[in-house]
Parts: structure tokens; C-alpha cells; sequence
């Protein structure tokens, strides 16, 4: 997983990250059940909590990263919302809550590459699922891995924050096929006028898996009537994506 603080990356994130759109909405909206709150785990920057908080979905959060954690907040504001909010891993999840769904959007399961982690988490969300409950993650596959490339990948892109702030971003992404392994090398710079006012360099990875592997996974971390489907919603950057959806 990429360093948990890295203000600038967390800033970038949510200038990049967009809304979701109305059916992607829609389809984490009929995931919630109405009788109790639900945990949006790995939530980040919250670009799924704030609008279904907005929506008035009952929805905590956690992430290990305070600095999307602190953004996150800082969009609930805005939108007139609060809702708990916790910072531990994934993996060590140990809340003061029970509930009755839980959701890991964007691919963010796959920011754990160590597979013992990734049933770690799974088995600590499940511990927080009170019966009947249901868990839904969704995987993505971007386009590199489906068509990885020859050399490393170059990319540069400069955003506006929401500071009004210019965050330049530098990344080289290597792909590994055989490994199942993306290696992401990342500069985040802050800019004023042609100053650099703050740096910060990190390095993520992500790995990815097929239908078949998300549903045995879900199925070793004790999840039960496994379902695995395409996402019910338009792909806008030319990834794949499914999601798998298990029940305790």
C-alpha cells in the first residue's frame, strides 16, 4: 500500500476523482440496507461516503490514511454532513460499531498485494457484520493490465486542487503479468506560480484478480452465496470492472 500520509497524493486524488455517476450511485445506494449504519472500508478521499452521506445513507467510514481522511471530513462539511470516521488498516479493523452492510469501492482491496492482508481485511470486516448483512467489492482492471506495455508507462498531469493550488503529477508504471503486480512510482509537487512549494514522492502497487479469484477469496474469508457480476455501470476510463458481492 502507498504511504498512509501522503498529503499531496490525497489532495490529487480528489481533484482527479470525480463524482460517481448516477448509476454507479444508484447501485451502492440499493446495496444499504435501511436498518442500521454501513461501513465504506478503504473509503479515501470519500468519493463514494460524501455523496451517499449527501443522499442521507447511514455510512461510517475508515480509512489508514489521515490525510484522506481529513479531506474527506472537509467534503462532508461542505455538504452539511458528519458521519464517524476512523483511521486504522484494514487488515488490524477494530471499530466501536456493528453493522449491517460493508462496501470496498474503486479496486481499493487491491492496494493490498499481500494476500495474507487481503483475507486479513476481508475477515475483519466480516467480524463487524451483524446477520443478515452483506459485503460488496468491487474490482478494476485497468487497461495496461489487460494490454501491458512494452517499457514503462510515463505519465504527467497537472490538476488544480481544492485549495485552488496546482498539484503537478509525474508517474512511471511498470506492469508485471506473471506476478499479477502494477509498481507505480509517483512525484506530487505543489506549485506557485513556477515555484515548488512542497514535494512529496511515493511508490503504490495493486494487484488485481478475476471473477473467479474474488469469489474464492470472499468465499475463504467465510462470506457465503458469493455473487460475481459485471459492474451495473458505465465504465468511463477504460478499465473492467465486477463486482463481487458475499453475505454472512
Amino acid at each position: 500500500m502507498p504511504a498512509p500520509d501522503s498529503a499531496l497524493r490525497a489532495a490529487f486524488e480528489h481533484a482527479t476523482g470525480g463524482e460517481p455517476a448516477a448509476d454507479e450511485l444508484a447501485f451502492y445506494r440499493s446495496t444499504l440496507p435501511g436498518n442500521g449504519p454501513s461501513l465504506a472500508a478503504m473509503c479515501g478521499v470519500g468519493r463514494l461516503l460524501v455523496p451517499l452521506r449527501a443522499a442521507d445513507c447511514n455510512v461510517h467510514g475508515v480509512d489508514p490514511s489521515a490525510a484522506a481522511i481529513a479531506i474527506c471530513e472537509e467534503r462532508l462539511a461542505a455538504a452539511g454532513r458528519t458521519t464517524p470516521m476512523f483511521r486504522q488498516e484494514p487488515d488490524e479493523l477494530n471499530l466501536p460499531f456493528r453493522y449491517s452492510a460493508a462496501l470496498i469501492g474503486g479496486g481499493a482491496l487491491q492496494r493490498i498485494i499481500d494476500p495474507t492482508r487481503a483475507f486479513a481485511a476481508l475477515s475483519r470486516v466480516r467480524a463487524h457484520l451483524v446477520s443478515p448483512a452483506s459485503l460488496v467489492v468491487e474490482v478494476v482492471i485497468p487497461p495496461e493490465v489487460e494490454h501491458p506495455p512494452g517499457a514503462a508507462l510515463i505519465e504527467v498531469r497537472t490538476v488544480t486542487d481544492a485549495r485552488g493550488a496546482q498539484i503537478a503529477w509525474r508517474s512511471e508504471t511498470r506492469v508485471d503479468v506473471e506476478g499479477r503486480r502494477v509498481d507505480r512510482s509517483n512525484r506530487y509537487e505543489r506549485r506557485e506560480g513556477r515555484d515548488i512549494v512542497a514535494r512529496e514522492d511515493d511508490r503504490s502497487a495493486f494487484t488485481w484478480y478475476d471473477e473467479d479469484e474474488i469469489g474464492a477469496l470472499l468465499r475463504s474469508a467465510d462470506y457465503r452465496d458469493v455473487e460475481v457480476t459485471a459492474a451495473p455501470w458505465e465504465s468511463r476510463d477504460g478499465a473492467r470492472r465486477f463486482v463481487a458481492v458475499g453475505r454472512i
